[in-house]
C-alpha cells in the first residue's frame, strides 16, 4: 500500500471544509473528514485505478460530499495536491496545480 502525503495547502482546504460542515450540523464536519479518509485510503490501495485528468494527475470523487481529491503517484506515495468542491470554479483546480 502506498503512503499518503499532503501538500501544505490541502490541510487548509480540509480545515475550511470541516469548519463549514460543522457549522451546518455538529458532527457533519467529522463525517466529511471520514469520507475524505475513505477515498484517499482507497487511492493508496489502488493508486492507478482513479481517473487520470491531466498528465500524471488523478482524481477521486467523494461519495457523500460534492468534493474531489486530486493526486499524483510518486514512487511509493500518493501525493494529495488539492481537495476541491465540485461546483466551485470548474477547471480552477488546474491553476492551483
Amino acid at each position: 500500500m502506498h503512503r499518503l502525503v499532503f501538500r501544505v495547502e490541502v490541510r487548509s482546504d480540509l480545515r475550511d471544509a470541516f469548519e463549514w460542515y460543522e457549522r451546518r450540523r455538529p458532527g457533519l464536519g467529522r463525517e466529511f473528514i471520514l469520507e475524505v479518509e475513505r477515498a484517499l485510503f482507497a487511492a493508496c490501495e489502488r493508486p492507478l485505478a482513479a481517473r487520470r485528468v491531466a498528465a500524471d494527475v488523478r482524481r477521486v470523487l467523494l461519495r457523500r460530499f460534492p468534493y474531489k481529491a486530486y493526486y499524483l503517484v510518486e514512487n511509493d506515495a500518493v501525493v494529495v495536491l488539492l481537495i476541491s468542491h465540485s461546483s466551485r470554479r470548474p477547471g480552477g483546480w488546474k491553476r492551483r496545480l
